[in-house]
């Protein structure tokens, strides 16, 4: 208990799994969420207009995207701070690896925010009811 108090108040605390996941796999999440709700949502946009929803869901997916992004920039590390977290044993086991993931996170989650934007676009400036 007492070590934990010391990790969160040094800022050396090994990030959650929650966060972990997040970051790597949150944007891939919101981009096969985006790509299926917009498929599925075609015939019901062109039956009641509701063409509008489709811009929603790309708004909410390419913000859970960036938040991804996000978590991942969390993980990696910041040049300001100098060293790297230590402990009594030199340098914290596992340091390299949350850095990396948040590095992977982040290239996924920017990947991620380009595909939605990419498939997006087009319901902004394409009729799609005049293709079905």
């Amino acid at each position: 208990m007492h070590e934990d108090v010391e990790q969160r108040a040094a800022g050396t605390r090994e990030p959650g799994l929650a966060l972990l996941s997040f970051a790597l796999f949150g944007g891939l999440t919101a981009w096969t969420v985006h790509l299926v709700a917009l498929a599925a949502l075609v015939a019901p946009a062109c039956t009641h207009g509701l063409s509008w929803v489709q811009n929603v869901v790309t708004v909410v997916t390419a913000g859970v995207a960036v938040a991804s992004m996000a978590a991942g920039l969390r993980l990696v590390p910041q040049p300001a701070g100098g060293t790297p977290a230590r402990n009594d044993l030199g340098p914290r086991p596992g340091i390299e690896r949350d850095h990396l993931l948040g590095f992977l996170g982040v290239v996924l989650g920017a990947v991620s925010l380009l595909l939605i934007v990419l498939e997006g676009a087009p319901v902004l400036v394409l009729d799609a009811c005049r293709y079905t």
